[in-house]
């Protein structure tokens, strides 16, 4: 089997969506204030560089588990079919399309994000991805325990996902596709025989130029590239 892996923020949605996610919940009074602050804070000192990738990582982990723990994991659900509406524009106008075209050329299309698994799984339902792996906080009887499952917003995480797919679906990697943003997508991007780096500014960008990896714009038509190419 054939697959399209798919980085989420910065490769088909602009910005951190998973971020805008727990202001939306923090406003509806779903999710601590004081852990939206925290995530909110690792952010802007990533962007600035006062942080390191991986530090943004751990503080994203602790923040989300800490900031749902005690939440109806249904009433999250439900409100992220809300936060569709406001998402939805933030997606690239080829994103559905493009998922639409591995699909139709029976492509395993996997999502892997270090965002919510809340968030994945209303992704998944709009843009018809087959499998999705996020960041995932335990449940017990519907409830969040504050206890962090898997944090993929961790390089290492997301190679694990990756390969532990690979064997499990049988993947043939040369003649899969990878799409990412970041340095830390590299877990899929250095096994497919065809990885293409979406509108990157990271270190990502110079290793995909000396590799002669594809680099497309968040603007380019990327699924009349794509198609092209399959």
């Amino acid at each position: 089997m054939k697959a399209a892996f798919f980085d989420i923020d910065g490769t088909l949605v602009s910005g951190f969506s998973g971020v805008s996610f727990f202001e939306f919940l923090a406003n509806k009074n779903k999710f601590r204030k004081k852990n939206r602050d925290g995530l909110v804070k690792a952010v802007k000192q990533y962007k600035v560089s006062k942080i390191t990738y991986e530090q943004l990582a751990v503080i994203w982990g602790q923040e989300i588990a800490s900031g749902l723990k005690g939440q109806k994991r249904t009433e999250i659900y439900g409100l992220s079919s809300e936060f569709w509406q406001y998402v939805k524009p933030k997606f690239a106008v080829w994103a559905k399309k493009l998922i639409s075209l591995f699909n139709s050329h029976q492509f395993n299309t996997i999502a892997i994000s270090g965002s919510p698994i809340e968030l994945l799984n209303l992704y998944k339902e709009k843009l018809d991805f087959q499998n999705v792996y996020a960041t995932t906080v335990e449940t017990k009887n519907d409830i969040y325990t504050g206890k962090l499952i898997i944090n993929l917003v961790l390089g290492k995480e997301k190679e694990m996902i990756v390969n532990n797919v690979v064997i499990k679906d049988h993947i043939d990697l040369k003649e899969s596709f990878g799409f990412g943003d970041n340095e830390h997508d590299r877990a899929f991007l250095d096994k497919v025989g065809h990885p293409i780096v979406i509108s990157s500014e990271s270190s990502l960008k110079h290793f995909a130029k000396k590799q002669g990896w594809p680099i497309f714009n968040f603007s380019d038509d990327v699924f009349e590239k794509v198609k092209a190419l399959l």
